[in-house]
């Protein structure tokens, strides 16, 4: 299982630079983890930039895009470096397209001070917005226990019934909680879990992995519905835990 918690554009010093925004639709809108506040790029140019200042070199390993409206004819970079001269970035990755989340996984951190997304349109006369942007380290885990793992959907309309049973409803959005159980766990590994529940509590959104192969390879960007227990279901050379993962989807 992977997680993506430490946000490092989120940073009180980092500073953002776009290449056009839209004035209702400003760069800083994507370290707001309320993905329906986009950045969006004007509709005048075929070439659209983010660049990134984190203040000080950051130790980096994976990039994120979500809540974005690219297309498949775009051609993307995710790049770092360590000054904003991009013209030779240090680290130079095409992200692959994808309607969810557009994701670089690098297979060894790089520590630099600066990125750059970097988009290329198809359309020049046309916008580009992304919700929210992640640019961290990555943390690896042991995948869930399968035989465990649910998946609900929840509507947020509103329904009433009259006497005759006639639906009148008030139509919103749906999302998913997601239901995890983790066993035969150890000490260290439970508290690498621990620190990233007291790190985001049920008041920060990341982003999550269950697996990354096989059928469970969706990026999901989610809460925490509430904080686990941990409970010792053996010893070893050390205590053997198990406990459940609640999760909540951000839409």
């Amino acid at each position: 299982m992977r997680f993506f918690y430490d946000n490092m554009i989120d940073g009180v010093n980092v500073v953002l630079t776009a290449s056009s925004e839209d004035a209702e639709y400003p760069v800083e809108n994507i370290q707001n983890q309320f993905i329906g506040k986009p950045w969006k790029s004007e509709d005048s140019n075929a070439h659209e930039y983010i660049i990134g200042d984190f203040g000080e070199a950051k130790e980096v390993q994976a990039g994120i895009l979500f809540a974005h409206d690219l297309k498949a004819g775009d051609t993307v970079k995710f790049q770092l470096n360590d000054s904003t001269d991009f013209s030779s970035p240090a680290v130079d990755e095409t992200m692959t397209h994808d309607e969810d989340a557009m994701v670089v996984v690098l297979d060894t951190p790089e520590t630099y001070r600066y990125w750059r997304i970097d988009i290329i349109k198809d359309n020049a006369a046309e916008t580009r917005e992304i919700g929210r942007v992640f640019i961290g380290p990555l943390m690896e885990a042991r995948d869930p226990d399968y035989d465990g793992y649910k998946v609900e959907d929840h509507d947020l309309s509103r329904v009433s019934e009259s006497v005759s049973k006639q639906r009148y409803s008030t139509v919103n959005g749906t999302y998913r909680t997601f239901m995890l159980k983790v066993s035969g766990v150890g000490t260290t590994e439970k508290d690498y879990y621990q620190a990233l529940a007291r790190e985001v509590g049920v008041h920060t959104a990341f982003f999550c992995q269950v697996t990354d192969d096989g059928e469970f390879t969706e990026y999901l960007y989610v809460y925490f519905n509430k904080l686990s227990g941990y409970n010792v279901e053996g010893k070893d050379s050390e205590s053997v835990w198990k406990f459940d993962l609640e999760l909540e989807e951000v839409t």
